[in-house]
């Protein structure tokens, strides 16, 4: 489909940029609590030397650009409508629900990048 092909050229694909965009001139600045999505998209663009990252701010000492990665974040709701759906809702290690209307919500899968870095993450600029 067409549509599906031009969503994909959009992506810039490791080893390319897209025109214009000199890596030279791209900054990605963070307090070190970018995560999620975010995480997913500066990681694509540092691991992939498409741009400079800067952290500032945080704790004394060493800081990496990220805080969490991305991926699925689903409800304890959800886990017992899964768990009910299976027949586990007597399971011991099934979490209870949380009282008074208080929720909880984890990730169930995490987002990282197709290729492991030889280069320690933590210091690339």
């Amino acid at each position: 489909h067409e549509a599906c092909q031009y969503q994909y050229d959009q992506w810039i694909t490791p080893g390319g940029s897209h025109a214009g965009l000199d890596p030279n001139d791209v900054v990605l600045l963070s307090d070190g609590l970018c995560g999620s999505t975010c995480s997913v998209f500066s990681s694509f663009l540092m691991l992939n030397n498409l741009a400079k990252t800067v952290v500032v701010g945080g704790l004394e000492g060493p800081q990496q650009f990220w805080a969490f990665p991305g991926g699925e974040v689903e409800t304890i709701e959800y886990l017992h409508l899964i768990a009910e759906k299976y027949g586990l809702t007597d399971d011991p290690d099934l979490p209870a629900i949380l009282p008074d209307g208080a929720t909880f919500r984890f990730a169930i899968r995490e987002i990282y990048p197709w290729t492991v870095p030889t280069a320690d993450i933590q210091s690339s600029t």
